[in-house]
């Protein structure tokens, strides 16, 4: 059989060079050009299993082209690009397809893709399987005892009858038997013994063929949990484990032999272990070292680990103002002992506290009023015992100092400024066209115990708002502490009423003039009145809409010495 179908192979080869020297007369003279002999390529291996690389060597093939690597029984799907150096010399890597390709033997085709020179080399493909969990994939081929899995092969006999073991055939365990499909490939599922001990255990598939056994690894992991070393309450932890009999009831046990609780039950995945990462439950108890273990309800696995339960400190809430009061809440001390609790250093104050029997405590602690978190923001709260061999500390943060307001305004609008960061309780006052001529007060307000604060402001008369912004501060009158903002500000002329018949009183306000100066309404040009501009640039006066035909009527304030312009529509109803 051996010997037919080399005679074959080598007819085929035969012809398939006649056809290109009949059929390929101006391909082989572009290929002349390029190489003065035939090319050829050989592969480092002549039998390889299905889905497995080899690599490919050519020779005779043009300059710095890529050579296309196709097999004969799919000419029409590439399964490599080799690429070759400027002396027509290619080596690279090419694939036998992983699925639909029956065990026999094949040619391999390289064809450059510039020249279309052609070589051609024969390959045997054999059978190659892969184990994977099911419902996965890509996953690394490891779980627990009992995990279910799919093998996968290919490059089998077509319809060909294979039995699966677990462990080497025909000795190990018979999961069954099955049919190699019509395009050779296997699929195969079954489960992993349970009861089996930690390590990597052969997967065989037993044929009748050559080669007679076909085989594949997987490795049951070593049972075992990821849990920290070190932890406080309150709340719990995070924990993961691996290693367990898939699907199975693991619970975990808090305690000493002497008080034992159950602090967590779940189901492990389908591969042994926790499907992400898990969260328990534990209880509060003093500063010690505690044991947590793992039980698996089936295959009995246990598994313990020491966990040190050490001082530790939760602030409520860890960002404040100064001069507020916090709760700092300590865990993991001894029981019934004393505990002293201070901002930054004892010289700011020193608050007491007796931990409970589970060596924990709360303690109120007055933040002092003397740190500027215009400076620095980050500090820190401590906790410690009397001999101060437990010691626990956590970050506190003062909240920035800040003012927001509404934008844009206009003069005469009503807007909402709100601050934060400010001392408790104290006065704060806020200034319009911060720092610039014409600042002024617009009002006062006491900040809550928070540090924060609500007003409402009337937007003055600014002469700084022909430049479009201005600068709006919050100063608190005991911390000094300064919170700023950049506003987009507005002057307008405000008439009241907007409309009326000709003789009726309008009031006219505006704002943004030098102070002192004169300034000139005028109607539809005319002018009706003229006023002074008061101490912070802000006009009121009363003038008469004269005689003149229904319409809508531009109003105009300027100042004579300014130059500024504010201006209106009033409408005139008859």
């Amino acid at each position: 059989m051996k010997t037919l179908w080399r005679h074959l192979a080598f007819f085929t080869l035969a012809a398939l060079v006649a056809m290109a020297l009949v059929c390929g007369t101006e391909l082989g003279k572009s290929a002349t050009a390029h190489a003065t002999s035939e090319p050829t390529i050989t592969l480092s291996a002549s039998t390889v299993k299905a889905g497995h690389a080899f690599t490919l060597t050519g020779q005779g093939f043009a300059p710095d082209e890529y050579l296309s690597i196709t097999f004969s029984f799919d000419p029409g799907n590439a399964v490599g690009l080799v690429g070759c150096n400027e002396s027509g010399l290619c080596v690279g890597p090419a694939y036998v397809p992983s699925s639909d390709v029956v065990e026999g033997h094949y040619t391999v085709t390289a064809t450059g893709t510039e020249s279309g020179l052609m070589a051609q080399a024969p390959i045997r493909v054999t059978p190659g399987i892969s184990v994977a969990i099911q419902g996965t994939s890509g996953a690394k081929p490891e779980g627990g005892p009992g995990t279910p899995l799919r093998l996968s092969g290919d490059g089998f006999l077509a319809n060909e009858t294979v039995a699966v073991y677990w462990g080497s055939a025909p000795s190990g365990i018979l999961e069954g038997t099955t049919t190699i499909d019509a395009q050779g490939n296997l699929s195969f599922n079954f489960d992993a013994p349970t009861g089996i001990t930690p390590g990597s255990y052969r997967i065989s598939v037993a044929r009748t063929s050559r080669p007679v056994t076909v085989t594949t690894t997987f490795a049951i992991v070593k049972p075992k949990a990821y849990v920290p070393s070190k932890f406080f309450g309150p709340g719990g932890m995070f924990f993961s484990y691996v290693g367990f009999q898939s699907g199975e009831v693991v619970n975990a046990f808090w305690g000493t032999n002497a008080n034992t609780q159950e602090v967590y039950t779940g189901h492990a995945g389908s591969d042994g272990g926790s499907d992400s990462l898990q969260f328990m439950s534990i209880p509060l108890v003093p500063n010690g070292t505690y044991t947590l273990t793992f039980v698996g309800e089936s295959s009995g696995i246990s598994l313990s680990y020491p966990v040190a339960i050490v001082p530790g400190l939760v602030l409520n809430p860890n960002a404040s103002n100064p001069g507020n009061t916090i709760a700092v809440n300590g865990y993991g001390y001894s029981a019934n002992e004393m505990v002293s609790v201070f901002f930054q250093t004892p010289s700011n104050g020193v608050v007491t506290a007796t931990t409970d029997a589970t060596g924990s405590f709360t303690a109120l602690l007055p933040l002092p009023d003397t740190f500027n978190p215009q400076t620095t923001y980050d500090y820190t709260v401590y906790a410690k015992n009397t001999a101060k061999t437990e010691t626990a500390k956590a970050a506190f943060s003062f909240l920035p100092i800040q003012l927001y307001m509404g934008s844009p305004v206009q003069y005469g609008d009503s807007t909402n400024l709100q601050g934060q960061g400010f001392l408790s309780n104290e006065t704060v006052n806020i200034y319009w066209n911060y720092q610039q001529a014409g600042q002024i007060l617009v009002g006062t307000v006491t900040a809550a115990t928070d540090g924060t604060f609500s007003l409402n402001v009337t937007v003055p008369s600014d002469p700084a708002a022909s430049q479009g912004q201005v600068n709006v501060a919050a100063i608190g009158q005991t911390s000094q502490l300064v919170a700023t903002t950049t506003i987009q500000e507005t002057n307008v002329l405000l008439l009241a009423p907007p409309s009326g018949n000709t003789g009726t009183s309008v009031q006219a306000t505006s704002g943004g003039f030098a102070p002192g100066e004169t300034v000139t309404l005028t109607f539809n040009s005319t002018v009706v009145a003229t006023t002074m501009a008061d101490e912070t640039g802000a006009i009121n006066v009363t003038f008469t809409v004269p005689t003149i035909a229904p319409g809508y009527y531009t109003v105009v304030a300027t100042g004579t010495t300014s130059q500024v312009t504010n201006s209106s529509v009033y409408g005139v109803l008859g």
